[in-house]
């Protein structure tokens, strides 16, 4: 669905696939007051569905997500991660892929994204490891741990509910080591 022309108007970006229906009247707003011209190349990058280089998808994500349009950053998000491991870039967009993950009720994704990220160092994504063992997965103990590790040994920024961890701990005590 790669435009040959300059795109000159909204409905040319709806049809293009480059904009959406709820943002296709801010878009003819705009048209309004100001020329719309959005030439092949510059659509190549817009377009989340095409291949792009992983500096330049982490790039149009960003802007996808600052538009207000999370789902459309993700599968570039996705794309480009793989490709930047290691990377500056990869320090910098992994965390904003896991919360939009997260925020997306995708944890399944969120999770190893976490747990690269703090055996990188990242202290944040320890605390996000934290609350989610502590609500999502139900592993107290692990929680309790992972908090006391991401503050830094000065122990859990909060207590976990004691009557679950007490159950916890009597229930690892009869099952053994």
């Amino acid at each position: 669905n790669r435009p040959l022309k300059t795109l000159r108007s909204a409905d040319d970006l709806l049809a293009a696939g480059l904009t959406s229906h709820a943002c296709a009247a801010d878009v003819a707003s705009v048209g309004a007051r100001y020329a719309i011209a959005v030439t092949p190349a510059v659509a190549r990058l817009i377009d989340s569905s095409s291949e792009l280089d992983p500096e330049d998808a982490v790039a149009v994500a960003r802007f996808w997500e600052a538009t207000g349009e999370p789902s459309r950053a993700m599968p570039l998000y996705r794309q480009a991660l793989p490709w930047l491991e290691g990377s500056d870039d990869w320090s910098w967009s992994a965390p904003r892929h896991a919360a939009l993950c997260k925020r997306a009720g995708e944890r399944q994704e969120a999770v190893p994204l976490w747990e690269a990220l703090w055996s990188a160092g990242h202290r944040p994504a320890g605390v996000e490891l934290a609350k989610h063992r502590e609500h999502h997965a139900r592993e107290e103990l692990h929680a309790e741990q992972q908090r006391d590790d991401a503050a830094g040994g000065e122990g859990p920024a909060r207590p976990l509910r004691q009557p679950l961890v007490e159950e916890m701990r009597e229930t690892s005590a009869i099952a053994g080591p």
